[in-house]
């Protein structure tokens, strides 16, 4: 089990389930509410911007590329 936490420093081993969370609440959970609505497009923006607050804030990545590039990714998927 350790390639689920072996990219992660050792103060984020739980990281992975952090980002299984979320992608658990924008495509479970947001479904529930339904995709035509208001609602959804500010619940989905809502998550995404507290995950990438989160992970720019606590950097669990260990090697400093990835963690810029995950950075770079959740910015892309916030626009």
């Amino acid at each position: 089990m350790r390639f689920v936490y072996e990219n992660y420093t050792k103060d984020c081993w739980y990281w992975e389930i952090v980002e299984i969370c979320r992608k658990i609440v924008l495509t479970s959970g947001l479904a529930l509410i339904g995709p035509e609505g208001r609602t959804y497009l500010g619940l989905s923006a809502m998550a995404s911007g507290i995950y990438a607050v989160a992970h720019a804030h606590s950097k669990p990545m260990s090697d400093y590329f990835e963690h810029m590039l995950q950075v770079f990714i959740d910015h892309i998927e916030q626009d």
